[in-house]
């Protein structure tokens, strides 16, 4: 168990026991009280006015009991006020990152208007939308915000989505950043224990393992040349991003999150996990939507 779950413990724990912290902090106050005004009569205080050896006995085991529950108090709300902060930070971040995407869309419009300001018979739609350009915009963002939120070096991090449309037979790269060069398409979605292929059969929408070690032994990970530089090392995300419904699916996304060397968070940092799984990619995979759809439309109008 590491550091940050046990403090997650700890703090559980005093948030689930509220009543018994707060006598706890307060036992040395009462005792102190208690030996002022009743110390002699009940033996705590000697004829001098210190403290007898019952006193003692009584008092610093309480005194330093209650300091090391106070320092542990400390530890665990510190521990909560970061969370929060956290939280803050990954939503401010992945705001940025959405905020940013919009403005190099915005641009490519207010180029457009410059450009054929006054002209007739235009073609905008065409000229205009460009969705692959905008998906690898918002796919270099994934990439950073999981490098910024996870202290990660972007260079140790991979991107990729690959993709089908009702219209195909096979699955397509759309984008790829640092994937390892024996990575194809074929054997991502033809390998029955790759994690793409957990998702193309329908045994879950979300394949994520902090220790991609612990994926390639539940048979749902297969390791390339890039991870046997870093002795498998690392985590894998990867994620159903899907057009239509259950029973017409008009456009397939697979996004696969790779890092090599650094892992996103611990195996069992659920947290984390949980942050990843329910608030950094559901942003994303929204954005990703719109310019998939895009994608699909601009393909039909061909």
């Amino acid at each position: 168990m590491n550091d940050e779950t046990q403090l997650r413990s700890l703090y559980d724990f005093f948030t689930k026991r509220w009543l018994l912290s707060s006598l706890a902090l307060t036992i040395p106050a009462w005792l102190f009280l208690l030996i002022q005004i009743a110390g002699a009569s009940l033996g705590l205080v000697s004829n001098k006015g210190s403290l007898s050896l019952l006193g003692h006995f009584l008092f610093w085991p309480i005194f330093f009991g209650s300091s090391a529950f106070a320092v542990l108090k400390s530890l665990a709300d510190s521990y909560n006020e970061k969370a929060k902060y956290n939280g803050q930070y990954i939503l401010k971040k992945i705001l940025t990152c959405l905020t940013i995407a919009k403005e190099f869309k915005l641009r490519r419009f207010q180029d457009y208007i410059s450009k054929n300001h006054g002209k007739s018979k235009l073609n905008p739609f065409g000229e205009i939308t460009q969705p692959k350009a905008q998906i690898e915009n918002i796919l270099n963002h994934v990439r950073n915000a999981f490098s910024d939120i996870f202290d990660i070096d972007e260079e140790h991090i991979g991107i990729s989505i690959i993709y089908r449309t009702d219209k195909a037979t096979k699955w397509s790269w759309l984008f790829t950043i640092n994937v390892s060069n024996d990575m194809t398409v074929a054997s991502i979605t033809k390998n029955e224990y790759s994690s793409a292929r957990q998702i193309i059969d329908g045994k879950t929408t979300c394949v994520f393992f902090p220790d991609k070690r612990l994926g390639v032994k539940a048979k749902q990970y297969v390791n390339g040349l890039l991870d046997d530089q870093y002795d498998g090392a690392g985590s894998i995300v990867c994620r159903d991003i899907t057009i239509g419904n259950d029973s017409e699916r008009y456009v397939r996304a697979i996004l696969s999150v790779t890092t090599y060397g650094q892992q996103i968070c611990a195996a069992d940092d659920y947290e984390s996990i949980n942050k990843v799984k329910t608030i950094i990619l559901p942003h994303f995979e929204a954005r990703l939507k719109l310019e998939l759809s895009l994608l699909y439309i601009k393909s039909l109008s061909r």
